[in-house]
């Protein structure tokens, strides 16, 4: 970000504070506890060590005097406390102090002056946390930075220059992502509060038999234009196709009969088509099967409360904000709950179905680099397969990699030249763990689970994307079956994507005659592609209309039911200010 890289401002010497002023900071930050307020406790600082470094820095002088430009930096924060809402945040989660804040608006002793300013810097911090990392962003509840670094943020450095510069609503503002699916989002989150405002839609699923009600739902979430009565233009191309999940991830479609419209409600001829079309866009966008019929699961998806919509676009809002800063153009973006794949360069994009790992072997989510392809790949078998799948079966046949083409190797060959003769070791005496001391590489044909591309962009959750040999899965919609890594349903045409873009020269076609060769070869990239593997159960087009996924790792309900007690644990000890 840009406002990291400003180095080299000095920090401007605010007016001398009383010697009582600075010793009773000084004093404040080294306690536990803030002084009470009207005789009550109020909570904790969140950000005590970075305020440490930031008044230390100001000789323990109080920063929030009105600057130079006469603007009021306390209303600009509390305004942005309240603007948070649009990302999604909660304005009067107790860390924020927006309450306490304003009670101490006109401080009358030099302890109150002190503790407001405390807590104005404290929520400047916090809340600047928020909208550049998320709340729970480095917690248990962040998947994705369990194996990645954590992005460094100089929040004390950001807000000395806010300060400085007057611009302390504009400095937080900034800090949000500006990704457009982010800000998509955001505008789906202004339309859903409105629809609540307004007072939602009936929740009754069984109310959606009658066909007025249907469209009176649909004409609020905009499938259908009451007044034209006509189905509105919907600007998405699916990537993959509709099918009805039901949540423990089988597939469940409604097809009892072959009717229009289900369980006794049928199409008449004075049923404009408008309608049908209508039931099939919301369909889409919920990503159940696509045919018009009012079955049950459309029904349960028509009734859901605009509370939980909002709740969802809430969630995928804090875990976009855990990727920081992500690219525009040049990318390759993964939806585990979308089952897609999008390429996106110079403006232009291919998409493709993509196969994930299993609830029990779930595909990480992430961003690394891709950084080279490899034509007729090996498959060394991961370790977790080996222990689960390939030691029964070794079990119960010693001929069983001979077979299946499984070349065995001491885990210290580190340069595979020394086959192992499988049959000659006792399986049935080596152990989950004992299966590490050797390594299993499946060779290249048509057998290999990885087909005949595989792209590596080096991680420690040792995923990649790759091509497979069960082309059968993109036809069954079978899209929750791999060990964690990602199956391109159009390998061939990704590849040609990528190289291209560097190599204009090569086709489709010399990438066809290189492989045809049978041998390993590997194709490293000029430039790293970025990768982000996402799980995003809900995003918006431009107009801001919502699509959903079903939540098939249950990660939706694991980071809710987190965000709920971080803030209950918060209220709890804030007392009379929450």
């Amino acid at each position: 970000m840009s406002i990291l890289l400003i180095a080299g401002m000095l920090l401007t010497t605010a007016q001398a504070q009383p010697p009582s002023t600075q010793q009773e900071l000084q004093a404040m930050l080294s306690q536990d506890n803030l002084p009470s307020i009207d005789g009550k406790d109020v909570v904790l600082l969140s950000q005590r060590l970075k305020l440490q470094q930031f008044y230390q820095h100001r000789n323990y002088n109080l920063a929030w005097q009105t600057n130079a430009t006469g603007k009021d930096l306390s209303t600009q924060l509390l305004r942005a406390i309240d603007a948070s809402a649009d990302d999604g945040l909660d304005p009067s989660y107790p860390l924020y102090h927006k309450n306490l804040i304003q009670h101490l608006a006109q401080p009358q002793t030099a302890e109150e002056r002190v503790l407001r300013d405390l807590l104005l810097s404290d929520a400047f911090l916090t809340l600047g946390e928020h909208l550049f990392h998320g709340m729970a962003f480095g917690t248990t509840a962040d998947i994705l930075h369990r194996a990645i670094p954590r992005e460094t943020l100089n929040m004390p450095e950001i807000l000395t220059i806010a300060l400085q510069q007057g611009e302390v609503f504009e400095m937080l503002e900034r800090l949000a992502p500006k990704y457009v699916g982010y800000q998509n989002l955001k505008s789906a989150l202004r339309h859903y509060r409105d629809m609540a405002s307004k007072g939602g839609w009936n929740e009754d699923p069984e109310a959606y038999l009658d066909l007025e009600l249907v469209k009176k739902r649909l004409s609020i979430t905009g499938e259908f234009n009451d007044e034209l009565d006509s189905a509105l233009a919907l600007n998405h191309t699916l990537n993959t196709a509709p099918i009805d999940w039901s949540w423990d991830g089988t597939e469940t479609n409604d097809e009892t009969n072959n009717d229009t419209v289900m369980d006794g409600v049928t199409e008449t001829s004075s049923e404009p088509e408008a309608l049908i079309a209508a039931i099939k866009q919301f369909q889409r966008r919920q990503h159940i099967m696509v045919d018009g019929i009012l079955g049950a699961q459309t029904r349960i998806d028509l009734a859901k409360s605009v509370q939980e919509r909002i709740e969802t676009i809430k969630l995928n809002l804090e875990r976009w904000r855990w990727y920081g800063t992500l690219v525009d153009d040049n990318y390759i973006m993964v939806n585990i709950p979308d089952f897609s794949l999008k390429f996106v360069h110079d403006g232009q994009s291919l998409s493709m179905t993509v196969v994930v790992g299993q609830t029990k072997r779930q595909t990480p989510i992430m961003e690394a680099r891709m950084s080279y392809l490899v034509y007729n790949p090996y498959w060394r078998i991961p370790k977790t397969i080996l222990a689960e799948d390939i030691l029964p079966k070794l079990k119960a046949n010693k001929n069983y990699l001979n077979a299946n083409q499984i070349t065995l190797f001491s885990s210290v060959d580190n340069t595979e030249s020394y086959p192992l003769d499988s049959t000659a070791i006792n399986w049935h005496e080596i152990s989950k763990k004992g299966m590490l001391r050797y390594t299993f590489r499946k060779e290249p044909g048509i057998k290999n689970p990885l087909g005949i591309i595989k792209f590596m962009f080096p991680n420690s959750e040792d995923i990649y994307i790759h091509d497979t040999s069960a082309r059968y899965l993109f036809k069954s919609k079978s899209f929750l079956v791999s060990s964690g890594c990602i199956r391109a349903e159009k390998p061939m045409q990704l590849a040609y994507e990528i190289l291209s873009r560097e190599q204009p020269e090569i086709t489709l076609q010399s990438i066809y005659k290189q492989i045809q060769t049978g041998a390993l070869q590997v194709k490293h990239l000029k430039e790293k592609l970025p990768v982000y593997v996402t799980y995003q159960t809900a995003w918006a087009d431009a107009d801001g209309r919502l699509y959903l996924r079903k939540d098939v790792y249950g990660l939706d309900a694991n980071l809710l039911k987190f965000m709920k007690k971080l803030e209950s644990t918060y209220k709890i000890n804030y007392g009379i200010f929450s």
